[in-house]
Order: structure tokens, then C-alpha cells, then sequence
């Protein structure tokens, strides 16, 4: 930040610089004093580790450049705020101590000695010494139905999981357990993290258990609930032992995720699903795991829970949930494709709808020749593809780089609006597929003899081809060695395939990324497709996010690596810190799921995933609410020069949730999720009886909500804040239920203390009509 005052005459500013200029009398001369300050500073800190913090300021050195060979002094004083000391007030540079929880502001003036001109500069010390900095996973609740003779004698083991810290410190952990109400029991070890407890007795009794830190004197305090039913007339206990470490569940255990099914071509492939509840299925638990309470019950959020899992790097926004619509099932749903800001509906009778990115929100079907009908749709960034029933491959919207597929010479005059049928490959052979995929700049095909074709910007290896790639206009094949047959392929900042012999291979992303973590191997330089190693024999499906791959096996083990480990479990300092995993490596100890996963999905900055108890969980960036756990950043206190909360300024990591949380826990069988690495910032997910969720960002109408950003065609309000239409729950939504009157017009809650400041004034909050 430089800045500079002006003195007597005028003040203006000049490419961000604050001009100050001094007339004298006598000469009639100006002078000019420019002045650097440094960044504003925002910091996390328990109260312990702020009373020693100490740190450097500095300004840059005053000059005068219109001849003075000034030198210049530098007076500090605390203008407002908490206060703090000052190392050496007239010095250009400091230590600074003794902060304060709170925001103080200091002023800085630089005065030349010759011209007497001067310069003020400010910058803000913003200290959140109230952060919680240690998480605790909690046991389970326990139901216990035995006969009054079996619980006389009834014991079993509880323990928390570790606790730790996550602002570096290296803490030792005391545990003090307590019962905080109900009929009692006795407590093994009340200070150990596990225990036996026994004696029992009939009714429900909450435990509280607190973890302190030895360094940080931070701690975490958690509950759970031992429900005993002493009256069934019929014993039958089961002592549980202590957890051991017990193999994860066998292949046979968990059927295989139906995520890595690559659709035939049939517009009938999946049944219309039924109005009727379905059960959760029946799942076995994994060995020795401590899973955490459930943070959400139909809605509702428990802070204090909240406050131990997550590390702030700015103030949390708790949003008020609207109320929610009871919907029907989407019936005959085979696929949601989600791109940045446009979302579609792929039916079981071969049609497709999509929500608008402009204008009121009405469900379209894009313009196809009549009786065309679609078995695989797919979203890139700005670009959406399908599949017709003959195999033929159809694109629209970007029309940029080589995007649509189309002959280099009619590519960038294409109309985006109007879907191109894509007619040959770079031979000029003709072009069918199984399968699509969209990615930021570049889109790719599977063909039914396991071929992947891919064109768009293939620049950074993504041509696999053993350079560095270009911009392909036509659909051009990655060439594998003689005899793979890939079965599914995805984008993130790399390309990752799974072939029929359930091996993984990965390939580009060589200049821009930081390649070698994100492969996953050590072999190769990424122009070229090759094989992950470490990777058990079962892999089941692939899955991506930005910085952080996913294999999941047969039996529901989930592997993870990339740059971005703190994505996936892994701990450091900051949040935004990133720690590699080179390569893959099972996440359970990191992730303490506590059943097999189903089904995983990754965009972005979030993960979720479906286990085999219908459960889902998620975790990653909740700073625009992905992660659907109720939370979501305010940007105005992250960036202290962005006052508005709804305005964006999003860096990954912004808040982290880096282990898994329950989602929606009222829901219990979910069956699949929807979305997208290409810069999507929300999720749509389906449960087995066909009703449909969705929630995080609805800068445009992504979430098929009915809710429209106010002044749609225009595009100046949602382009400003756009995070004022975040849903940060999974919500149920039915486009279906109320067609062609569906759209909603919603000002952003700046605009409604604000209603007349630039494309504020777009929209009249009285009317609810657009004005230009």
C-alpha cells in the first residue's frame, strides 16, 4: 500500500498513490511526498502465545521527487483501538509488542527536513486472540439394550480421539472426563483419553470430556450420551472390547460404488425413482474408530461443537437457513452437470434442461434438432457437452481455444448458445463416444474401446502425447501403451485415468502446477500418461479436486495425494500452509471416517463422500459454504480494505474444515453428488427415492433453487457480492414443480442499506423490478 498527503492546495489520486504536495510562499513551488506502508496485519492467536508475540513493521522510505534531497523523521502514534507498544516510535522501522485482542490503528507521518513537506499513512493490527485452536473427535453415543443382570456385570471401553493443536504449537494433551447429568456410571480413568466404564444404570447419562494443551492452554470440550435400557425382557450384552487395530473390511464387504459406472448409450438406463422412503442400508462400522457427534440434526447447528473443528482465518458467518420447502422427488433424474455458473438436468427419457446463466430463471432445453436424445452430459468452466443415443458428441457455449471441437476454422464463430455436433476427430475420422468430460479450457470423450480423446487448450502436458502441448481444435487421442483400456477419466489441475485393470495413471499440469506432488508418482516428467504405484489392486473410481486426488477402493478404503494434503486430513500451519503428499497414501487415519466410503466427490476446494450407511460427510473450503455444514467466511473481516461481507476475495484455505463433518444428518440414504473442479463452488446431491439437495455458492441460478441475483441481464450486482446467495445447507429443490414461474428476484443485503450506490441502483427494492 504506498501513500501520500497533500498539504494547503488539493488532494488527488494518482495509480493507487495518494499524492501529498506542499505550496511555498516565497517560490511558488510544489513538493511531493510519496510513503509506503506496509500490509495491514491479521492475526490468529491464542491468548498465551499473544502475550509473548512480538513482530517487524516497517515502512518504506519517504521521498521527495521533484529535487529535495530531503531527509526525512517518522513519528508512530496509536490513532484508536486496544493499543499496543511500540519498539521505536520515530523509527522507519520496529518491533512491536503487547498487542491487544481487537483492532488497532496506527499512524505514521514521514517529514523532510529540507522541504518541510509530509506524508500520513495508516495501517490496521487486527489480533482475534479468541480463535479455538484444538480439535477433539468424540466416541459415539452408546444405545444399550440388555436385561437388568447383564448390566450388573457390564463394562466397555470409550476413548477420544487424540486431541491436537493446529497453530503449531507442539502440545501434550490432559484429558479430564466428568458426568455432567443423568443416573451415573463409573469412570475407569476420568483423566485418561480411554477408559473402561462400568456400573452402569438404567437411563440416559452425558459424559463431558475437556483436552487442555500444556503449551497453548488452548482446550476442546465434548459430550457424549450413554442411553441404557435395563427393562427388555430378553438379555443379549455384547461386551465391546478395547479397540485394537483391526484390518479395514474385506472386499466382499461393501459392493463396488456405483460412481465409476460409465453409462451405455441408452436414454433408459436408469429406473425412475420411486416416492418411497428407502432405509439406510446396513453397513459395518470400521474397527477402532471414534467418529465425531453429529454437528447438524434436521437443521439445527450446535456452535460449540462447530468452534473445536474448525481453524479460522478470518471471522465465521453463520447464515439464518431459510425455511425449508418440502419438494418431491425428481423423478426419472439420471445426472446433474454442474459447470462454474451454469447447472442441467440429464432425464431418463433422453431430454435435457438447464438452468439459465442470464436472465429470469425459466428451465430450458437447448436448442438440439428435434427428436435428439442424450445417454452422458457433462460441465466444463463456461462450456457444457453431451452424448446423443448414436454416440455423437455435442458441445456449446465458450467458444474460445479450441473449446467447441470444431474445425480450427469456424471454432471462434461459433454461436455459443447453439449446440455443435462434432463431426470427425483430427483425422478426420468420424467421432462417437460413451462418455464426456468438461474441464477448464479443454474437454475429452471416452470411446466404447477404451480410447480417450481430449481437445481444447492442451497446453501443459494435457496432450499426453510427450510434449508440452498446444491449443487442438479437433478431438485428438492420448496415447497409452498397447492394450490399456481406460474405463474413466477426470480433470483437475492434472488428468487421471482408471483402466480396466483398476491401475491409475496420471499425466499434466508440467508448467503451471506444481506437477511431481500432484501426480502422485516419481517417474516421468507429466507430458505422457503413467502409472500411479502404491495403489492397491481393487481401485474403484477417481475423484479430484485442486491439489488433492482421490482413489477409492472396492471395499471403500480411500487413498489421497497431491500438494494440498491439508485438504485431505493432513495438519499444519497455517491453514493455507500446503503440505504434499507425494504419493498415495490411505486416508483413514487421517480422515477417521467411521464406515467404508460409497461414493466420493471433489470440486474446487471441498470434498464429500457417501458411506455405506447412507451417511454423508464432508470436508475443505467453507469459505462460500461448500462444505454444507451451515458456516461460511466473512470477507470483510478477512480483508480489512473489503468492508462489504458479500463481496469476494476468495485464496484457498480461507477456512479450512480439515476433517470430516456430518451433512445433513436428517437424510440417511444418500445415493450421489454432483459437481465439478472447473471453478464450481457448490454441490447438488440425490438420495436413493430421487429428492434432490443442493448448496454453497448461487452467484447464478447453479442451485435450481427458484432464487435469481437481482438485475440478472445486467450482471453488476451478483458481480460485486456474490456470495450474498449462498445456501450454506444442503436444501431440497424440485425445478420441476413449478415450471416457467420459478424465478425470484433477490437484491444482495448490501444493496438493501445501500439501495442507491452503484448497480445497487440496477434494482428497485420496493417494487422487485429491474430499472436498467
Amino acid at each position: 500500500m504506498i501513500l501520500s498527503i497533500q498539504s494547503k492546495l488539493s488532494t488527488f489520486f494518482i495509480a493507487g498513490i495518494l499524492t501529498a504536495q506542499l505550496c511555498l510562499p516565497q517560490a511558488q513551488a510544489t513538493t511531493t511526498v510519496t510513503l509506503s506502508m506496509p500490509a495491514n496485519l491479521n492475526l490468529t492467536l491464542s491468548a498465551t502465545a499473544l502475550a509473548s508475540y512480538t513482530t517487524w513493521i516497517q515502512v518504506g522510505a519517504a521521498s521527495t521527487p521533484d529535487g529535495y534531497n530531503d531527509n526525512f523523521t517518522y513519528q508512530w502514534k496509536v490513532l484508536s483501538g486496544p493499543g499496543l507498544t511500540l519498539g521505536g516510535p520515530t523509527s522507519r522501522g520496529m518491533t512491536i509488542s503487547n498487542l491487544k485482542n481487537g483492532t488497532t490503528v496506527l499512524q505514521v507521518t514521514a517529514t523532510g527536513n529540507i522541504s518541510h513537506a509530509s506524508a500520513t499513512g495508516q495501517m490496521l493490527i487486527a489480533v482475534n486472540a479468541n480463535a479455538t485452536i484444538v480439535t477433539l473427535s468424540m466416541p459415539a453415543n452408546l444405545n444399550l439394550t440388555l436385561s437388568a443382570t447383564a448390566l450388573a456385570s457390564y463394562t466397555t471401553w470409550i476413548q477420544v480421539g487424540a486431541a491436537s493443536s493446529v497453530d503449531g504449537y507442539n502440545d501434550n494433551f490432559t484429558y479430564q472426563w466428568k458426568v455432567l447429568s443423568g443416573p451415573g456410571l463409573t469412570l475407569g480413568g476420568p483423566t485418561s483419553r480411554g477408559m473402561t466404564i462400568s456400573n452402569l444404570k438404567n437411563g440416559t447419562t452425558i459424559l463431558q470430556v475437556t483436552a487442555t494443551g500444556n503449551l497453548s492452554h488452548a482446550s476442546a470440550t465434548g459430550q457424549m450420551t450413554i442411553a441404557v435400557n435395563a427393562s427388555a425382557p430378553s438379555p443379549t450384552p455384547t461386551p465391546t472390547p478395547k479397540p485394537t487395530a483391526t484390518p479395514a473390511p474385506t472386499a466382499t464387504a461393501t459392493p463396488k460404488p456405483t460412481a465409476t459406472a460409465t453409462p451405455a448409450p441408452t436414454a433408459t438406463a436408469t429406473p425412475k425413482p420411486t416416492a418411497t422412503a428407502t432405509p439406510a442400508p446396513t453397513a459395518t462400522p470400521i474397527a477402532g474408530v471414534v467418529p465425531r457427534p453429529e454437528y447438524m440434526v434436521s437443521g439445527s447447528i450446535n456452535n460449540a461443537q462447530l468452534q473445536s473443528t474448525y481453524l479460522p482465518m478470518g471471522a465465521m458467518h453463520y447464515e439464518t437457513l431459510p425455511p425449508q420447502k418440502a419438494y418431491g422427488p425428481v423423478t426419472g433424474l439420471v445426472k446433474v452437470a454442474t459447470a462454474e455458473y451454469a447447472t442441467g438436468l440429464l432425464m431418463s427419457d433422453g431430454t435435457i434442461h438447464q438452468a439459465p446463466v442470464y436472465g429470469p430463471y425459466t428451465l430450458e432445453t437447448p436448442p438440439f434438432p428435434a427428436g435428439v436424445k442424450f445417454v452422458d452430459y457433462a460441465g466444463g468452466l463456461h462450456q457444457t457437452l453431451s452424448i446423443d443415443t448414436t454416440g455423437h458428441v455435442w458441445t456449446w457455449g465458450a467458444n474460445d481455444s479450441g473449446i467447441p471441437g470444431a474445425p480450427a476454422s469456424i471454432s471462434s464463430s461459433l454461436n455459443i448458445f447453439t449446440p455443435y455436433q462434432i463431426l470427425t476427430d483430427n483425422l478426420g475420422n468420424p467421432f462417437t463416444a460413451v462418455s464426456v468430460r468438461g474441464g477448464i479450457r479443454y474437454d475429452g470423450a471416452l470411446k466404447s474401446d477404451g480410447t480417450v480423446w481430449l481437445w481444447g487448450d492442451l497446453s501443459n502436458g494435457f496432450a499426453g502425447n510427450g510434449t508440452a502441448g498446444a491449443i487442438t481444435y479437433q478431438p485428438t487421442k492420448v496415447p497409452f501403451p498397447a492394450g490399456v483400456v481406460i474405463k474413466k477419466f477426470i480433470f483437475s489441475n492434472i488428468v487421471i485415468a482408471l483402466d480396466s485393470s483398476n491401475q491409475v495413471w496420471t499425466w499434466g499440469g508440467n508448467t503451471n502446477y506444481q506437477n511431481a506432488q500432484n501426480l502422485g508418482r516419481t517417474t516421468g516428467d507429466g507430458t505422457a500418461p503413467g502409472i500411479v504405484p502404491g495403489l492397491p489392486p481393487n481401485i474403484a473410481d477417481i475423484a479430484a479436486g485442486d491439489g488433492f486426488s482421490y482413489a477409492l477402493t472396492t471395499d471403500g478404503q480411500l487413498y489421497g495425494w497431491g500438494s494440498r494434503g491439508q485438504f485431505m486430513g493432513m495438519m499444519g500451519n497455517p491453514a493455507t500452509t500446503d503440505i504434499t503428499i507425494h504419493t498415495p497414501t490411505n486416508l483413514q487415519s487421517l480422515l477417521n471416517l467411521p464406515y467404508p466410503v460409497n461414493v466420493v466427490a471433489a470440486n474446487d476446494g471441498t470434498t464429500h463422500v457417501i458411506l455405506t450407511d447412507g451417511s454423508m460427510w464432508g470436508w475443505g473450503d467453507d469459505a462460500q459454504g461448500n462444505v454444507g455444514d451451515g458456516q461460511e467466511l466473512d470477507y470483510s473481516h478477512l480483508m480489512p480494505n473489503n468492508n462489504v461481507y458479500y463481496a469476494w476475495d476468495f485464496g484457498h484455505g480461507d477456512l479450512l474444515v480439515r476433517q470430516p463433518v456430518p451433512i445433513a444428518t436428517q437424510v440417511k440414504n444418500w445415493k450421489m453428488i454432483y459437481t465439478n473442479m472447473s471453478a464450481v463452488y457448490y454441490i447438488h446431491a440425490v438420495t436413493e427415492d430421487g429428492y434432490l439437495y443442493s448448496w454453497g455458492r448461487n452467484k447464478t441460478p447453479a442451485l435450481m433453487n427458484g432464487i435469481v441475483a437481482a438485475a440478472p441481464n445486467a450482471a453488476n450486482i451478483r458481480a460485486a457480492w456474490p456470495n450474498s446467495w449462498d445456501v450454506l445447507v444442503p436444501m431440497m429443490v424440485n425445478p420441476f414443480e413449478v415450471p416457467n414461474n420459478l424465478s425470484t428476484e433477490v437484491t444482495s443485503p448490501y444493496c438493501l442499506v445501500n439501495p442507491t450506490v452503484a448497480y445497487c441502483d440496477e434494482f428497485n427494492n420496493v417494487t422487485g423490478q429491474d430499472v436498467k
